[in-house]
């Protein structure tokens, strides 16, 4: 920063602080989604991702197309699809275990016998 007046400073962009010594990040860092590591640097706390820190991280993206990221590291699967990111199959409980195995979203394939 630069002394504009009697005790007073001017920080340079990215820096804040009565004597310029403190990093500024853009929106906070998400308040408490993560910290402030450099000028204009967020670095985010685990489950969360963005240049401020305030969207969602989610582990694998919820298998892409097969659920949405809905909290830090939560995914909520979309029908027919189960697991921490959404990347198993999900079928009716009757049709699974011994008797076959689920081969697609609602879609099991039975034993032969």
């Amino acid at each position: 920063g630069m002394c504009t007046g009697p005790n007073r400073c001017t920080c340079n962009k990215g820096y804040t602080g009565s004597s310029c010594r403190s990093f500024d990040c853009p929106g906070g860092c998400g308040a408490r989604n993560g910290q402030c590591t450099g000028p204009n640097i967020c670095t985010c706390n685990n489950g969360y991702t963005g240049v401020s820190c305030r969207s969602f991280d989610c582990p694998g993206g919820c298998g892409d197309s097969n659920g949405q990221c809905t909290g830090p590291n939560s995914c909520t699967c979309n029908n027919g699809y189960t697991g921490a990111s959404c990347r198993s199959f999900d079928c009716p409980g009757e049709f699974s275990g011994s008797n076959g195995q689920c081969t697609g979203p609602n879609s099991c394939t039975c034993n032969l016998r």
